[in-house]
């Protein structure tokens, strides 16, 4: 029998309030590893630990192009559960701030946009 040792880094950026998740990144492989930026619209939830569909559609699907982690960029950072974005949801100086480092990483080798 042979038995296989996994381990997935998450890291979660939040506002003080935790009312924004600006990124989310999960890295499993060794670091300074090539991963993949995935720009999507909003967050569902804050936390890095719990899977909703996006996060487990993104991952499986970094895993299948054999990178070793990758960074979700929101465009709007505020949570909410609803479909519905409005201006409350944003911080836009942040936001922009952030998507700025996120796409000149120099470990980013791919920039997926994550729409669904």
């Amino acid at each position: 029998m042979k038995v296989e040792t996994h381990t997935i880094k998450n890291e979660v950026f939040l506002s003080d309030d935790r009312n924004n998740r600006y990124l989310l990144q999960r890295t499993w492989g060794s670091e300074n590893q090539a991963i993949v930026a995935v720009i999507t619209l909003k967050p569902v939830s804050v936390s890095g630990v719990e899977n909703d569909l996006t996060a487990m559609l993104i991952q499986n699907h970094v895993v299948e192009m054999r990178y070793q982690g990758y960074l979700v960029a929101n465009l709007v950072s505020g949570i909410d559960s609803s479909k519905k974005l409005s201006k409350t949801l944003l911080d836009r100086e942040t936001e922009d701030e952030l998507l700025k480092e996120v796409l000149n990483k120099k470990d980013i080798q791919q920039i997926v946009i994550g729409c669904g």
